[in-house]
This record gives C-alpha cells, sequence and structure tokens, in this order.
C-alpha cells in the first residue's frame, strides 16, 4: 500500500512540474507581446473594449503596470474606454496624480515630507498600492507633469 501511495505523490509532483514549467514559457511569451508604453497599453485596451473584452483588457493592464491593484486596473479600463488618457508617464509606466494632488505633494517634497506625501497619496486615491503611491511621489520629485485634467 506505501508504494501504491508513493508512486502516486511521486506522479502528482512530476505533473506539479511539468504544469510549473508550460506556465513559466506561457507567460514569457506573454510578457514578450505586452504593451511597452503607455500609448500602446491604451491602444490595446481599446481594441479589447471594442471587441467586447474587457476582462481581458483589465488582465492584461494588470500584466503590464505590475502591482497595481485589480480596482485600478479596472478603473483605468474604465477611463480608456470612456475616450480619457491613461495617467502615466511615458516609459516610466508610474501613475501621474491629479494636478490639486500633484501640487500637494510637491510641496511636501520641498520639506522633506516623503512619508506623509505618500500617506496622502494612498488617502486620495483609495485602492492604490503602497509601492504605486510611492512611486507616484518619488515621479513627482523628479518632475514628473500632472495628469491631464
Amino acid at each position: 500500500m506505501t508504494d501504491l501511495v508513493i508512486e502516486i505523490l511521486t506522479t502528482l509532483f512530476a505533473i506539479n512540474g511539468v504544469a510549473f514549467i508550460v506556465y513559466t514559457l506561457y507567460m514569457r511569451k506573454v510578457k514578450k507581446t505586452l504593451p511597452r508604453t503607455p500609448g500602446e497599453l491604451q491602444e490595446r485596451i481599446r481594441e479589447l473594449c471594442a471587441a467586447g473584452e474587457r476582462a481581458k483588457a483589465v488582465k492584461i493592464t494588470r500584466w503590464t503596470l505590475e502591482g497595481i491593484s485589480l480596482r485600478r486596473a479596472h478603473q483605468i479600463v474604465e477611463e480608456v474606454a470612456a475616450g480619457r488618457e491613461i495617467p502615466l508617464v511615458p516609459g516610466e509606466m508610474v501613475l501621474r496624480l491629479p494636478a490639486p494632488l500633484h501640487e500637494r505633494v510637491r510641496r511636501l517634497l520641498q520639506t522633506d515630507g516623503e512619508v506623509q506625501a505618500v500617506a496622502i497619496v494612498r488617502e486620495e486615491m483609495p485602492g492604490l498600492s503602497l509601492k504605486n503611491a510611492n512611486d507616484a511621489v518619488l515621479a513627482v520629485g523628479r518632475g514628473a507633469p500632472p495628469a491631464a485634467a
């Protein structure tokens, strides 16, 4: 009986290993075809929304902008579907802040209030991850412009 259990476990581990390899190869292929700029991402989202594939648009948005929440990915897809531009800094894929929030963050950064600025961004933009809020604050510190109204 124990030989049978060992054989079953060995088979399950082998199947799991093969599944992991297949998944890894699939993700490599997917990552190569992901949009590289905010413009490419917007175009892909528009195409998918026009084809009625919003769920796929959300998935590609989350893969492209690693670390964003599902809620934020939905917001981005809805914004693009409504004809608005994604608030991202080209080449960095970092969230751009609305003008009033951008100005508050800029002033806080001048007084070494980086931690407070991140807290304010997270408070003003619920659902935003700590990493994305920090990246947005750092982008403001590097001179990124605010989001277009």
